[in-house]
């Protein structure tokens, strides 16, 4: 794995991040339920997207090592 792999990771942050949104907004129309479901977009994308750069520098540091 190089650089190179990395330097996606702030687009795929923004899109899981932004994809919950939606997800959360698009909850929140369909079931009058506002903001609770933009909340919960809001947490949920931020956690999963943070998860997976964390999976993914760990990998590329793990890589590197050998």
């Amino acid at each position: 794995m190089s650089i190179w792999d990395l330097s996606s990771l702030g687009t795929e942050f923004g899109m899981i991040f932004i994809g919950f949104i939606f997800i959360g907004n698009y909850i929140d129309g369909r079931f009058g339920s506002k903001p609770i479901g933009l909340l919960l977009g809001l947490v949920l994308g931020f956690s999963a997207a943070l998860y997976h750069i964390l999976k993914r520098v760990n990998d590329f540091n793990s890589s590197n090592k050998k």
